[in-house]
């Protein structure tokens, strides 16, 4: 039920400016204790829809500025972890390179197992590569979703 106001004033501001934020003319009348035609004559005198869209429509702006901004941060920070990648796997490339031409250079026949192992690990390291340049260039539009997985993790002869 709704309370009558009698001897106390109505703060029309805080009825108007609750309104505009969005709140139901039946909340404010069961809140204030005014009958929601009253309300609602008020509103329409003071053109209170409009400032309602008005504020609405300010605020779908910004949410969407904001959201944009926050997608091209995400977008920056995605193409530094790619630059940073491939820095590492390009630097991680040539390392391996100089150690494969020495070590290749003092292979030892016995040691194909090994050997084959660091094939396909440098065969992993260059498609990564790649992959990433690639991916800098644009040029691998169709493989955006798919991540380049480097494991890291050393072989159990390795540590």
């Amino acid at each position: 039920m709704f309370k009558i106001a009698t001897d106390r004033r109505i703060d029309w501001n805080a009825i108007r400016a609750e309104y505009i934020g969005g709140a139901s003319y039946g909340r404010l009348a069961k809140k204030y204790g005014v009958c929601k035609s009253t309300i609602y004559a008020h509103s329409k005198q003071d053109d209170w829809q409009k400032l309602r869209a008005d504020v609405a429509n300010e605020t779908r702006i910004k949410t969407i500025q904001k959201t944009a901004q926050k997608a091209a941060d995400n977008a920056t920070l995605a193409a530094d972890i790619k630059r940073k990648g491939l820095l590492i796997l390009s630097r991680l490339f040539d390392k391996y390179l100089d150690v494969e031409a020495t070590e290749r250079a003092s292979f030892d026949h016995d040691d194909e197992g090994n050997y084959q192992r660091d094939v396909l690990k440098l065969r992993d390291l260059t498609q990564a590569y790649k992959d990433l340049t690639e991916d800098m260039r644009g040029d691998g539009a169709a493989d955006n979703d798919r991540p380049v997985i480097v494991d890291a993790r050393p072989e159990e002869g390795d540590q």
